[in-house]
């Protein structure tokens, strides 16, 4: 059995190729070491989406429907919503999903707070122009109907969030849920 000898072009014109297959390696070694995070993770965001929903509905139905009106009230109470939520998707994110880590004091729990909002309104905006990008470039322009009902709008929110939860859950990873002891 001859071995042929490796041409300098081959290598030169495969080793991009090696690298990137061996980043897309170590990404999904990543994600497969992290998925019982990352599940803990899409099961408190799916928390997080109640109670937005929950307190958007109190706040635009009951607590200010009588002091804003129209176009003010929806962006109050979407805005409520949206806090309270990340506040709660923070304390089960620290007690649950990062509840190995070491926290620090209280202190340390102040600055985690305001590094998960950081984190969250990042991959809120994110979230909301991949949405707008998506249904403009996607989804409006490919025909899904289903029973009637245009699923573009739904499925370009849907490519959204998980474009915001990759990006949140990656930087509570690295940032928000810090082990102290790394620090």
């Amino acid at each position: 059995m001859a071995i042929e000898p490796i041409e300098s072009a081959d290598v030169a014109t495969s080793a991009p190729a090696l690298r990137q297959a061996t980043r897309a390696q170590t990404a999904l070694n990543w994600v497969s070491n992290n998925r019982v995070r990352l599940l803990k993770f899409a099961s408190v965001g799916a928390t997080g989406v109640v109670v937005n929903l929950l307190v958007f509905e109190f706040c635009f139905q009951w607590a200010f429907a009588g002091a804003f009106s129209g176009k003010i009230l929806f962006g109050v109470s979407n805005t409520v919503g949206f806090l309270v939520s990340v506040f709660t998707n923070f304390l089960l994110n620290d007690l649950w999903t990062w509840g190995d880590r070491r926290k620090g004091t209280r202190r340390d729990g102040l600055k985690r707070l305001t590094k998960y909002y950081i984190t969250a309104s990042v991959a809120g905006v994110v979230q909301i122009s991949i949405s707008l990008v998506s249904l403009m470039l996607v989804w409006g322009r490919l025909p899904v109907v289903v029973f009637g009902i245009d699923l573009s709008p739904r499925l370009a929110v849907l490519t959204g969030i998980a474009c915001g939860m990759a990006i949140n859950f990656i930087a509570s990873h690295l940032w928000a849920f810090r082990d102290a002891r790394s620090e």
